[in-house]
């Protein structure tokens, strides 16, 4: 321990039953104020490094921009993801229905009915992705179709268990 902490710690019973000088606080405000001036140099100095650093950031992003050189921001991965998992429960909801054909549960008319919009739907899926690559409407609206086609779908299958 240095001597500072010793004093305080052998005079703790004055610390604590005394109040500070008048003129502590006083002291205290001009010691602050005193740490608080700072060289104009160096102010100049903070203020020349972040105009550099905006202006070279701003450079660097107008070149970016005219060589087209930006990151595309797309979700492929998060689409993909979301692609795959639809599909999979669109096959789920069509095996199911085939299922229930082959018990007589569901007439032929009807599962070719629901199949043949299925691939409708398949059709304009592959029209949406065309478009996605320039907008992120398409690809939410590709995240809502398959999400009501697969609801529909859940809805038939729901019938079927009903009936069942």
């Amino acid at each position: 321990m240095n001597d500072l902490e010793q004093f305080i710690k052998a005079n703790r019973d004055v610390f604590d039953s005394e109040e500070p000088r008048a003129d502590h606080f006083e002291l205290f405000e001009i010691k602050r104020n005193e740490n608080r001036k700072t060289n104009p140099l160096l102010s100049l100095a903070k203020l020349a490094a972040i105009f550099l650093v905006l202006v070279a950031f701003g450079t660097l992003l107008f070149y970016s921009i005219s060589r087209n050189d930006l990151p595309k921001i797309t979700r492929n991965n998060e689409l993909e993801r979301v692609e795959w998992y639809y599909d999979a429960l669109k096959q789920e909801k069509l095996s199911i229905i085939e299922t229930a054909t082959q018990r007589g549960l569901l007439s032929q008319d009807l599962r070719n009915d629901i199949f043949c919009r299925a691939a409708e739907f398949d059709a304009k899926n592959e029209q949406l992705k065309r478009v996605l690559n320039t907008s992120e409407r398409a690809q939410n609206e590709l995240i809502v179709v398959n999400q009501l086609f697969v609801e529909r779908l859940d809805m038939i299958v729901n019938m079927l268990q009903q009936n069942n």
